[in-house]
């Protein structure tokens, strides 16, 4: 098969999966093989250290990258949890695909900081 190597990335999350459930993991197009412009924030204003100033479109835009960059995934709806009379945990709803932004912002805290770590790796390797 013709391309560049390692065209996808799986990263694991042992540490979020409930014990005798399969693990649970985000799959994405390597971000090292992905055109740059794919990650371009040609309209965020960026202070002094280059830290976005409008939080909020910062967390818009990081949902779009990642979402254009997941093509699998077995995670579960962060937002989604309720519990039963006794005060235990009831089951949380998978997130479907395709990912979107919605989908992506539903991720546990844990998981976007991880991708968020890939994707920043790819753009500015040491």
């Amino acid at each position: 098969m013709a391309g560049y190597a390692n065209r996808v990335v799986r990263i694991g999350f042992p540490h979020l999966t409930e014990p005798d459930q399969p693990e649970l993991f985000v799959t994405i197009k390597n971000p090292r093989v992905i055109p740059p412009d794919e990650f371009a924030v040609y309209d965020m204003e960026l202070d002094a250290n280059g830290v976005p100033v409008d939080k909020q479109k910062a967390a818009e835009r990081t949902a779009e990258i990642i979402a254009k960059l997941v093509v699998a995934w077995r995670m579960y709806d962060a937002s989604d949890f309720q519990v039963d009379e006794n005060g235990e945990p009831l089951d949380q709803q998978p997130l479907g695909l395709p990912a979107t932004p919605e989908l992506v912002r539903r991720l546990p805290s844990a998981a976007i900081l991880e991708l968020n770590q890939v994707i920043g790796e790819a753009m500015n390797p040491q």
